[in-house]
């Protein structure tokens, strides 16, 4: 089964949100430039992930 890019989007919005974790509006950002084909999945992977490190460094320096 191939899901579209905005499917993709919506399955980890809702498998987020069943682990209880709110979706930011700076993903929000990223994942529509994944949808309309402006960045790659690797791209909105390494976004994310840069920022919940910088996330998690910010709380440890607290």
């Amino acid at each position: 089964m191939h899901l579209t890019r905005r499917e993709n989007v919506a399955r980890a919005i809702h498998s987020a949100e069943l682990e209880g974790q709110a979706v930011s509006a700076d993903f929000m950002h990223d994942a529509t430039e994944y949808i309309k084909g402006t960045i790659n999945a690797d791209q909105l992977v390494e976004r994310t992930k840069t920022r919940i490190m910088e996330r998690e460094l910010v709380s440890a320096t607290k």
